[in-house]
């Protein structure tokens, strides 16, 4: 079935999202949904009368569209003192708040969404925005300076990520006048000088000499995704129509490999200035982090076409992918976007494990679906409460689709299991019961298709929760791994081994799954070796380990508790209350901390130094 064709135009964007919608949902769900409800309609109403359009909205977040600068900053205005004055009624049981972005620019629409950084751009003015307030970027405030009698406050130029902006709070109250200061990043040395565009790494970006014309050198705190360059694409034709071709395929590619949340895709300006300074390889991996650059050229010959495209790992110099399309000129973004889809699906299966990724590649035969798959599986990964809620958004998704019984069964089990250990259940019986169906049922699915998913799940959700033997929980981990080993058996292995009182095997079992999986996005992985390592009295291995990757922008908060713990044993108080600053703001379950520490009350010494810290058990 073909394609439409990728459609671009200029929109204005309006982004806004619940303030804490989390701790709300924690405190009282249902109570929480009603009252959003609520507020939806009051923000559906004001779209329809401002002529905006919502067309994407992720629960507690929505993203609508307007016909001009004027209409989305005047809806805005009006929600937000609808809401102020909804919440000063004794009769909302949850008073919900609001941050709300607008910015205007280039995005790409997808069948009825909107994509690219002009839809980025207005996200990340909503997280800039202050509660119960509203800001705009500077084109939406050229745009209505003149034609509203808003006050604005100048905020300067931001960078946040891959995007750069200048930002205005619109000012509702004289109250809301704030100056957002320059502040001194403590948890990383001064070096690491945010760079432009090349690291969409969590917490920090850079900003590199590349742009500001100087040899000064940054240092570059890397997070665990890998990072990919799309190269221009060279265009060989004599038509002069084919100018600025190069440009739109490096920027189309761009955005079909950003579908996946588990890759750091670069900026095409990124690319294209590279590319004008001529950076060697080397550059690019000392300088920017860069781990996979894709190459590409099309060839015309009259109405015929012709895209060679390569995707290479710089490290080793290794062509890993190749791919050669024929097609008709006027095909040129579907054949594109195919192949994009072929390299991002290629990197899918490398970063989850060969066994696996090419095991799920066939299972979610739909690329997007696939996309969704990995983006939950990012999302479960990291082991908290608002990442949980993020999970079953996408999750949702997936039970809504074609995809096989097996996978829906197995994951609704996982995302279940989640759900009790990170204490979410308002009726834990009834979920647990309804866990040990979901479990049962998968496994005889995964065991009539001979795959190691279902003697996972049923190992690690009987030892945590039904109290599988040890005897038995080994038996069935063997198994899962008799079928091939994937490096998310192995994970699951260790975490058996150490339950079981084996911290060795438990460690040379996740030595082994980071062999599969080097890269370990989200760090689930490495957070389990580190918790082996301590188990078996090897904290100084566990320093060594981290050595390099200790400072990584998105170090999940279990790591960085433990090694709040190790300097406070060491009798460095401000180092150990620089790494338990950063755990809290990276975030934390302190119950998925306690079992894989194997702590079993506040007289283990790990638990003593934390509360010495201030942690609170939650």
């Amino acid at each position: 079935m073909a394609r439409e064709k990728i459609e671009r135009k200029i929109a204005v964007i309006l982004a806004t999202d619940v303030v804490g919608y989390s701790k709300h949902m924690e405190a009282n769900e249902s109570e929480t949904i009603h009252n959003l409800r609520a507020c939806e309609g009051i923000l559906t109403g004001l779209f329809a009368k401002h002529d905006g359009r919502l067309f994407n909205t992720g629960g507690d977040s929505f993203l609508a569209e307007f016909p001009s600068a004027v209409s989305a900053v005047e809806c805005a205005v009006e929600f937000q003192k609808a809401i102020d004055e909804r919440n000063s009624s004794d009769n909302v049981s949850v008073k919900l708040e609001f941050r709300i972005g607008i910015n205007s620019g280039d995005v790409v629409k997808e069948k009825e969404n909107l994509l690219g950084d002009g839809v980025n751009i207005a996200a990340r003015l909503e997280a800039l925005a202050q509660t119960n307030g509203i800001t705009v970027s500077k084109v939406i405030y050229d745009f209505v300076k003149g034609k509203t009698n808003y006050e604005f406050n100048d905020l300067g130029l931001r960078k946040v990520k891959q995007n750069e902006f200048h930002a205005y709070d619109l000012l509702l109250q004289k109250s809301q006048k704030r100056k957002i200061k320059k502040t001194k990043n403590k948890l990383f040395p001064v070096t690491a000088i945010i760079f432009f565009a090349l690291v969409l790494i969590a917490g920090v970006s850079t900003y590199t000499s590349m742009f500001l014309g100087s040899n000064t050198e940054s240092e570059l705190m890397k997070d665990s995704s890998p990072v990919i360059m799309v190269a221009p694409f060279k265009v060989v034709s004599t038509g002069e129509e084919n100018s600025d071709m190069g440009r739109a395929m490096t920027e189309s590619m761009i955005s079909v490999l950003s579908q996946f949340n588990g890759i750091i895709v670069i900026s095409s300006n990124a690319s294209f200035q590279a590319e004008k300074n001529s950076m060697s390889d080397d550059e690019l991996i000392n300088r920017f982090g860069v781990d996979h650059v894709v190459r590409g050229s099309v060839q015309f010959a009259g109405e015929q076409g012709r895209l060679s495209v390569e995707l290479a790992e710089l490290a080793t110099q290794k062509v890993s992918w190749t791919k050669r399309l024929d097609f008709q000129k006027a095909d040129l973004f579907l054949a594109q976007d195919k192949v994009g889809q072929e390299i991002l699906k290629e990197l899918q299966i490398n970063l989850t494990g060969s066994i696996q990724g090419s095991n799920w590649a066939t299972d979610f035969k739909d690329f997007e679906l696939y996309t969704t798959f990995l983006n939950w599986r990012l999302e479960w990964r990291k082991q908290n409460k608002e990442s949980h809620i993020k999970a079953q958004k996408l999750l949702n998704e997936i039970l809504a689709s074609d995809v096989g019984e097996h996978m829906k069964v197995g994951l609704s089990a996982w995302q279940l299991l989640q759900k009790i250990t990170l204490g979410l259940s308002t009726d834990k019986d009834r979920d647990l019961s309804e866990l040990e169906t979901k479990v049962n049922e998968a496994f005889q699915i995964f065991q009539a298709l001979e795959r190691e998913e279902g003697y996972v799940l049923k190992t690690i959700t009987g030892l945590y929760l039904f109290n599988l033997s040890c005897e038995d929980a080994q038996k069935y981990i063997t198994k899962a791994l008799s079928y091939g080993g994937s490096s998310d058996t192995l994970s699951a292995a260790g975490r058996v081994y150490a339950r079981c009182g084996s911290p060795e095997k438990a460690i040379n079992s996740l030595k082994k799954s980071l062999v599969l999986d080097p890269l370990d996005v989200g760090w689930l992985k490495t957070q389990n070796l580190i918790a082996f390592m301590h188990l078996n009295g090897d904290s100084d291995k566990a320093r060594e380990f981290m050595k390099s990757k200790i400072n990584a922008t998105d170090m999940p908060g279990s790591i960085l508790l433990y090694f709040a713990h190790l300097e406070l044993t060491d009798g460095n108080k401000s180092a150990a209350e620089m790494y338990f600053d950063r755990a809290t703001s990276a975030g934390y379950d302190l119950t998925d901390f306690k079992n894989v520490y194997e702590i079993k009350n506040d007289e283990n010494s790990v638990m003593k130094s934390l509360i010495s810290l201030g942690i609170e058990d939650n």
